[in-house]
């Protein structure tokens, strides 16, 4: 009934917005919080099939005006849509951040997945009304082929646009939504020509290592930290993470606690038992916020310990604290 429900809903809503009937409630709005929101709205899709989820919102300025409402079903329905069309266990990424576009500063949201893909002659169709590339994987979830019809509507009330990409069927899928940003930061920008609205770097150069498994995931957090200016590299698996941490001797370790090999858990155990570990930084990464996990990552030699997805904000305070070396520890 509940699928019912929400599949009149839809074709309701693309009946409306065909006609011009539907007015949009628009007022100053934090595109990054209403992300945020329909993250949460959608959570329940995405875990139901096991999928892992990564988030990125770059620091900025992402006010804008909008009809939160609506902005945020057109978000939800492209999340829903990654969980929808890919096989169970997958991983699905959320990246937030700003470029310049056109002369004027803009917000460019991408759920990519890795799902069935689309193949390129259906790239431009897949937001047509009833299309879809191909069966949902979950009947009971099927739709009429409407939800990205109206995220493309939507958007472009809303002066933006949306693309499809895909590398074809099996390959995964990409959504990118360009948004324009408020007078404010518009007006902010032409004070600062070439510079996006984004907050100041960090204030000094990290040597980082990322010790996870998941490789999305993983790119996703490499690149937001080469974006910051970092020095970054990578280990796979809780063995090579932990000899690359002992040689590098990074100024932050972010380390995964469900690694194959050893887990994290034993990684952060060994890199303090080495000679000088205890003067290393390392960063627990987990998809569990109890307080049991966090005491536990603490006991085996964690100094802190992020849930993931990990917002940026708590990215942020990691690096903007005195380099270890720098800092009174233990």
């Amino acid at each position: 009934m509940a699928n019912l429900v929400r599949l009149v809903d839809d074709l309701l809503d693309v009946s409306r917005i065909t006609r011009g009937v539907v007015e949009l409630k628009k007022q100053p709005m934090d595109l990054a919080l209403l992300v945020q929101h329909a993250l949460t709205s959608a959570r329940t899709a995405i875990d139901a099939r096991g999928h892992v989820l990564s988030v990125v919102i770059a620091s900025g300025d992402y006010r804008m005006e909008g009809d939160e409402t609506r902005l945020e079903q057109a978000v939800v329905n492209l999340l829903v849509n990654a969980a929808k069309y890919t096989d169970r266990g997958g991983s699905i990424s959320v990246t937030l951040d700003l470029s310049m576009a056109e002369g004027a500063p803009h917000a460019f949201l991408r759920v990519r997945d890795s799902g069935r893909g689309i193949p390129a002659e259906m790239l431009e169709k897949v937001f047509d009304v009833f299309v879809q590339v191909s069966p949902a994987l979950d009947r009971s979830s099927a739709g009429l082929g409407l939800g990205l019809t109206l995220v493309k509507r939507l958007i472009e009330m809303h002066g933006g646009i949306v693309v499809a990409r895909s590398e074809g069927l099996g390959k995964g899928s990409e959504f990118l939504v360009r948004l324009p940003l408020s007078k404010q930061v518009r007006q902010a920008a032409e004070e600062q020509p070439g510079r996006p609205p984004a907050a100041a770097g960090v204030p000094n150069k990290w040597r980082v290592i990322i010790v996870e498994d998941a490789e999305e995931f993983r790119e996703v957090l490499t690149e937001t930290l080469e974006d910051l200016g970092h020095d970054v590299s990578v280990a796979k698996d809780g063995l090579s993470g932990a000899a690359q941490i002992l040689q590098v001797r990074p100024d932050l370790a972010l380390v995964d606690l469900g690694l194959p090999g050893i887990d994290g858990y034993e990684v952060a155990r060994r890199v303090r038992a080495a000679e000088n570990g205890a003067e290393l930084y390392l960063v627990a990464l987990s998809g569990y916020a109890a307080a049991g996990d966090k005491a536990k990552a603490q006991s085996a030699g964690f100094d802190r310990h992020l849930t993931k997805p990990i917002s940026l904000e708590d990215l942020m305070q990691v690096l903007n604290r005195p380099k270890p070396q720098q800092a009174n520890r233990r």
